[in-house]
């Protein structure tokens, strides 16, 4: 909604929930030596590219954000992947869908816990879990019929709610 342009602090995907408390605002991605696990952020902002522990994950992210642009954040925790969406197109020709070969996919480590989110710098953003603040012009729900999303949720991913999380 409000964006500082040119910085890359802005990162948007996942981290490993063990390093949650050691993480400062410009972390996501990032690989200090204090980090347990797997960290991915996307940074679109001033110069698109897609971190996975300090290492860039290749040009197929190399693609910027702006206002108004949604980035969306698809966790594969059966397959160990995580695939970024930028305005409801898969970055790096990514499929979320193609289960084990991780089409376009961020590779993470398997069985941890990790935890969707973002670190910005200096902007603002709205986050949208499946109950948006903002009105939704399409409304899409996931397979259960949860959420209310922009763009179509990939078929078994779920939007994060009480109900989701219990069963998934």
């Amino acid at each position: 909604t409000d964006d500082a342009s040119g910085t890359t602090r802005n990162m948007f995907g996942v981290c490993d929930a063990r390093d949650v408390q050691t993480m400062s605002e410009d972390e996501l991605g990032q690989n200090p030596s204090n980090r347990q696990g797997d960290t991915v952020g996307y940074s679109g902002n001033g110069v698109g590219n897609c971190l996975k522990n300090s290492s860039d994950q290749g040009s197929g992210f190399n693609t910027t954000y702006g206002v108004n642009d949604i980035i969306s954040v698809a966790l594969d925790c059966d397959n160990s992947a995580v695939y970024i969406a930028k305005n409801g197109t898969y970055l790096n020709s990514g499929d979320p869908t193609s289960g084990g070969d991780k089409t376009g996919a961020v590779d993470i480590t398997a069985g941890e816990i990790y935890l969707i989110g973002g670190t910005v710098y200096n902007s603002t953003y709205q986050a949208n879990f499946g109950n948006p603040i903002h009105s939704i012009s399409s409304g899409n729900a996931d397979g259960d019929g949860y959420g209310n999303f922009e763009y179509a949720v990939p078929s078994g991913y779920y939007a994060v709610n009480s109900k989701s999380v219990g069963q998934y």
